[in-house]
């Protein structure tokens, strides 16, 4: 195995892990407002456009590694907008 391509892994692996404390804390708390609406658009377009990136080359280690952090991106998204339409309405 190549440097590069154990370098890649690792962040991927990094990548793969960096919202699983925010998915849980978000989960268990139901808060969201600190959490910028814009900031997960970015996060889940740039898992997306590397998955697609993923596809295209033969690098199957890229997609793999954006699958789970776009899941998370997206479910933080669901989250954040059911909690901040819930808490508006109380």
């Amino acid at each position: 195995m190549e440097l590069a391509t154990l370098f890649g892994i690792i962040v991927g692996l990094f990548t793969s892990v960096r919202f699983i404390p925010q998915v849980y804390r978000s989960f268990t708390t139901r808060k969201t407002t600190d959490l910028s609406l814009t900031f997960l658009y970015f996060v889940s377009a740039q898992s997306l456009f590397l998955i697609l990136y993923g596809i295209t080359r033969p690098e199957y280690y890229v997609l793999y590694m954006n699958v789970f952090p776009l899941a998370c991106a997206l479910f933080l998204i669901y989250l954040k907008i059911k909690y901040d339409r819930r808490n508006n309405e109380a």
